[in-house]
């Protein structure tokens, strides 16, 4: 909550024409996607322009790889321009130059944002090509004179002290004036909160269940959401009547999905 409430301020700031870039750190599954999608809801609804971007593992990420994915979203409207035709996925090869294809990008998305306010997301730069960072770079240094937000999230965890990233943010919050956030996970208070919206239980049973979700999944959301999908599939928490049941906690196990991605 406290984040979106974050994110929502500095949206509207960029809906103003004074935009900003943000720097979305937190481990695997502590929500940095799902937060991402919902300013994205919110700036659509508003009326703004969205594009997002993701990046692979660095195996399958090619040179400017999330920018030619945000840009592969795009869909052009009457009064708005096309994207550059070097970042096409089909179109790579057209680069010619660092410096003309940096200009290029840079008068799209000042042409895009002078337009309708525009918010870029770009996922995961942990795996993200040093030509992709080079660009987000240029791209930010004008951000606080457009209707522009550039929401940046990666897995601060895996950036070693040699990683470009890792390099690099200081110079982005230096040169850009960044604004950085640092998801963290759940506390107790808010994995209560959680159950007892979606489930129906008794107080002793939503203590219970808290207690279990908290020793197993430590308050990261996305092993959290695991494990209550895995008792639900296991009918160890069920509804009955118009409340929700929970059973026997001692001889559960971990659930499939969590095993491969642990």
């Amino acid at each position: 909550d406290r984040e979106l409430r974050d994110l929502r301020r500095l949206l509207d700031t960029a809906m103003d024409g004074r935009g900003q870039l943000v720097l979305l750190g937190g481990e695997a599954g502590v929500g940095k996607t799902t937060i991402a999608e919902a300013l994205c809801r919110e700036a659509a609804d508003r009326g703004a322009l969205t594009l997002t971007g993701r990046c692979y593992d660095l195996t399958d990420t090619p040179p400017y790889g999330p920018w030619t994915d945000a840009f592969d979203g795009y869909r052009r409207e009457a009064d708005l321009p096309s994207p550059p035709v070097a970042l096409a996925s089909t179109a790579t090869d057209a680069i010619t130059t660092r410096s003309a294809l940096f200009d290029r990008v840079r008068t799209f998305v000042a042409t895009l944002a002078g337009r309708r306010p525009l918010v870029i997301v770009l996922e995961d730069l942990h795996w993200a090509d040093p030509e992709s960072l080079d660009l987000l770079r240029v791209v930010s240094r004008e951000a606080a004179t457009q209707a522009l937000l550039v929401l940046a999230t990666f897995r601060g965890d895996e950036l070693t002290t040699n990683h470009p990233l890792y390099r690099l943010l200081p110079v982005l919050e230096r040169e850009t004036g960044a604004w950085r956030l640092e998801l963290r996970r759940l506390h107790r208070e808010a994995l209560h909160r959680l159950v007892v919206v979606r489930y129906r239980l008794t107080e002793a049973d939503s203590a219970r269940l808290v207690a279990y979700l908290y020793a197993e999944a430590g308050g990261n959301p996305f092993f959290t959401q695991q494990l209550l999908r895995a008792l639900e599939e296991d009918e160890v928490l069920r509804p009955l009547g118009n409340r929700w049941v929970l059973g026997d906690l001692e001889h559960t196990g971990v659930p499939s999905l969590l095993r491969e991605v642990i």
